[in-house]
């Protein structure tokens, strides 16, 4: 018997129903809910980032939202040892965590483990960004070529964000990054039942449309407009979000209002479609309809 205790993951497309479904199901089975999305948690971005409302939030405890400022740092490293701390608070409550969301990565990282690298070296970064800046990202692309042959072949000589990541790891522990990520990594120990929402991609599209036009009623272009007076700017990593650096352009007089809006429809239906590519190379995954809650009810009764 699989002694581990149980870890419940609810992915999914953005608009596919996720918030709902969880809400209803973790309610039910005594579960607790922690966000597995990149944007929620960043405070004061509610609306474009669709957290669950203050009325679901009483109801059941949820996790990970509100962590951070937008110009505070978040990596998929803080995700990970923030989740499974709260993980075990909710199994030593005796009840059941919900891993809910859409950022594929971070359900990647909590339920494959993740490599355990060295922190980010400030002086050692400045100096190879500066290297970048002047010889150019290929100059780093053939050092790391050079040691970490592996890794190299997987980056675009022009990333040079991730390039410098690899040769910083190296630097600072004498291991290529490649040899860390398959020797190191940490295994997980949770009882895993993974499902991914799916539906008609036409349904789904529709309804991202309907969210966006609800994004705008509940107030998103003020939602942007407040966060700029509060001196958080478009070069920020959270305000690249899809939705905010529309509504930015909107705002510096780039578009109208109404192209701002069809181009966040457009670009969330894009993002849509990249989530579900990332979700369909992951062979664990259920793959259910948002209406088949007797199922994934049946699933979960397995495992607790």
């Amino acid at each position: 018997m699989n002694r581990s205790k149980p870890l419940i993951v609810i992915a999914g497309a953005t608009g596919v129903g996720k918030t709902e479904l969880s809400h209803q199901i973790a309610l039910k089975l005594n579960g607790e809910i922690i966000s597995a999305d990149s944007r929620q948690v960043y405070r004061y971005m509610d609306i474009g980032t669709a957290k669950p409302p203050q009325s679901l939030c009483r109801e059941l405890p949820y996790h990970l939202l509100d962590v951070v400022d937008p110009d505070e740092s978040w990596t998929v490293a803080n995700f990970k040892e923030e989740a499974e701390k709260v993980i075990a608070q909710i199994h030593a409550r005796g009840k059941i965590p919900f891993l809910v969301g859409g950022t594929g990565l971070y359900i990647k990282i909590l339920t494959s483990g993740l490599f355990p690298s060295p922190s980010p070296s400030p002086a050692l970064r400045q100096k190879l960004f500066q290297q970048a800046t002047q010889f150019g990202s290929i100059y780093l692309y053939d050092k790391l070529i050079q040691i970490d042959k592996e890794k190299a072949n997987q980056l675009n000589p022009n990333d040079t964000r991730r390039i410098i990541r690899a040769l910083e790891v190296f630097y600072q522990t004498g291991i290529p990054i490649s040899q860390l990520q398959k020797e190191k990594t940490k295994k997980v120990n949770y009882n895993l039942v993974m499902f991914c929402l799916n539906k008609d991609r036409n349904q789904l599209y529709h309804q991202i449309n309907e969210r966006v036009a609800r994004m705008i009623k509940q107030g998103l272009v003020d939602e942007v407009s407040n966060l700029l007076k509060m001196g958080y700017n478009e070069n920020l990593i959270s305000m690249e979000a899809v939705g905010y650096r529309q509504i930015i352009g909107y705002l510096k007089g780039d578009s109208n209002l109404n192209d701002a809006i069809e181009m966040i429809k457009q670009q969330t239906r894009n993002f849509a479609k990249r989530q579900l590519t990332w979700f369909k190379a992951e062979k664990r995954f259920i793959w259910i309809s948002p209406e088949d809650k007797d199922k994934i009810f049946k699933f979960i009764e397995d495992v607790r």
